[in-house]
């Protein structure tokens, strides 16, 4: 399997991101869903976070669309990993029942590019583990629709706890 960098907002609805954790931990490994530091950290910090990784998932929260930090770890994912080649992307929605769910910018760049792949919860660990896989071969067979545009979320966007602004 792809080493797999996941990107959330800790403190966006953290009953779910917990329930995810404890079903999809033999899909995503021992990744903890206690990251406290979103938007505390450094480009280096990140940076040495990403680096290892050749896929990035989004774990999509009713306010993750809204996080600056978001942004700047995604738009780190999919600049040139250390071989050349930018992380392969695809986004989870947390809330099965969720009508939609908004994406941060960048993601929603490259959802309609046809780079990432945006999904709802999965049902199995099997199911989570393929969608990871095509991933991480978007990494190569899909790279040339990845858009990474230079310019950033400089700061959060307000967000009510129904994910509107």
């Amino acid at each position: 399997m792809s080493n797999l960098h996941l990107i959330f907002d800790p403190h966006s609805d953290p009953d779910l991101l917990s329930e995810f954790f404890e079903r999809f931990s033999g899909a995503v490994g021992s990744t903890s869903a206690d990251r406290a530091s979103l938007g505390t950290e450094s480009e280096q910090e990140i940076r040495t976070r990403i680096d290892p990784a050749t896929v990035s998932m989004v774990l999509l929260g009713t306010c993750t669309w809204s996080r600056a930090a978001v942004d700047w770890e995604i738009q780190a994912a999919l600049a040139s990993a250390p071989d050349g080649v930018p992380n392969g992307l695809l986004a989870l929605t947390l809330d099965r029942n969720a009508e939609r769910n908004r994406m941060p910018e960048r993601l929603k760049l490259n959802v309609k590019s046809g780079y990432a792949r945006l999904y709802r919860l999965p049902r199995s660990n099997e199911e989570l583990a393929a969608w990871v896989r095509d991933a991480g071969d978007a990494r190569r067979e899909r790279r040339h629709l990845s858009e990474n545009p230079p310019a950033r979320q400089e700061s959060d966007l307000p967000c009510d706890e129904t994910g509107e602004w």
